[in-house]
């Protein structure tokens, strides 16, 4: 959102069995997927464990495939299939307060959001890092500099 979006950086909790352990890395390509590669096994009368596994490989490359211009991202993806009837909102997964591990804030995000977001994400969890994202001077790059408890931007 043009650096004035933030970006949540979470590590599961694996005593408490998260649901975040499931988290799959993004594939990462120049070429849109194609879908029909994997049908190339598909036959007329497949046993229905064969049509599962052809439906989630389908179902993965869908929901996990990226352009390569985001790579830098590293983004991982948990894709749980839900349907939302007409007039009702999207649910979503809860995580413990400690999973969020650190925040990034956008260049561009104003520094008041900055400080109401930063307090947010410290009243959750109070050991979380914030971080502050600056554009670098010489390079199509970012530059991040944690933000210390209670200092304003």
């Amino acid at each position: 959102e043009k650096h004035r979006g933030a970006v949540l950086g979470f590590l599961p909790d694996i005593q408490r069995d998260s649901f975040l352990r499931l988290l799959e890395p993004v594939a990462y390509s120049d070429r849109r997927p194609n879908y029909y590669e994997i049908l190339t096994d598909w036959e007329s009368e497949v046993d229905e464990v064969k049509q599962q596994k052809i439906g989630a490989k389908i179902s993965r490359r869908m929901t996990h495939s990226k352009s390569s211009h985001w790579a830098y991202e590293e983004e991982l993806r948990l894709a749980i299939p839900s349907e939302v009837s007409e007039g009702n909102s999207a649910s979503f997964l809860k995580y413990y307060p400690n999973e969020l591990v650190e925040i990034y804030l956008g260049c561009q995000m104003s520094d008041s959001t900055k400080n109401e977001l930063a307090g947010k994400a410290r009243n959750l969890n109070p050991f979380i890092k914030v971080f502050t994202v600056r554009l670098a001077k010489d390079l199509y790059d970012l530059e991040f500099e944690e933000m210390p408890f209670g200092m304003k931007t």
